[in-house]
């Protein structure tokens, strides 16, 4: 789920409220609200994500680092895919 949601914030930043429906729709699992925030908390806590102040509403972005992780995921994925179509 760590992936999907910074891919969604690769889009564009987000309120938690627009992660958690778009987050489920990547997934095809339903997650509770207070999961997600739970994510979003350490993602942030680890430089992956940053927090963004929209009157009371937090607003989620992905940071560099975040971009980082997710462009690594990306390339592993592809190489593992890759792999699999040679053998």
């Amino acid at each position: 789920m760590l992936y999907d949601i910074l891919a969604t914030l690769w889009e564009r930043p987000a309120p938690a409220e627009h992660l958690h429906r778009i987050v489920a729709f990547r997934t095809g699992i339903p997650t509770s609200a207070s999961s997600l925030d739970r994510y979003l908390q350490l993602l942030a806590e680890c430089g992956y994500v940053s927090t963004l102040e929209r009157g009371e509403a937090h607003v989620y972005a992905i940071a560099e680092r975040g971009s980082t992780l997710l462009a690594d995921f990306v390339q592993a994925r592809e190489a593992a895919l890759s792999s699999q179509s040679e053998a």
